[in-house]
C-alpha cells in the first residue's frame, strides 16, 4: 500500500482528512486548492501549492488523491 498522497482541497474537511492521516503515518506531500488566497500557506503543517495545475508535475496513477472537498 502507498505510504504517500496528495490532498486536494485546503478546507476544512480537508484539515480533518489531513490530520487522520498524519495520525496514520501517511506522508502527504502536498495539497491543491482552487483559492488563490490559500496557495503559499499550510494546513497542518501540509503545503498548499497551487490549485489542480499542481497535479500535473506527478504521472497520472503516480500518487493517490485524497479529495478533501466537502
Amino acid at each position: 500500500m502507498t505510504r504517500t498522497v496528495i490532498v486536494v482541497g485546503a478546507g476544512g474537511h480537508a484539515r480533518v482528512l489531513i490530520d487522520a492521516l498524519q495520525r496514520a503515518g501517511i506522508q502527504i506531500l502536498f495539497a491543491t486548492d482552487a483559492d488563490p488566497g490559500k496557495h503559499g500557506r499550510s494546513l497542518l503543517g501540509v503545503p498548499v501549492i497551487g490549485g489542480d495545475e499542481a497535479l500535473a508535475a506527478h504521472a497520472p496513477g503516480s500518487v493517490p488523491l485524497v479529495v478533501g472537498l466537502g
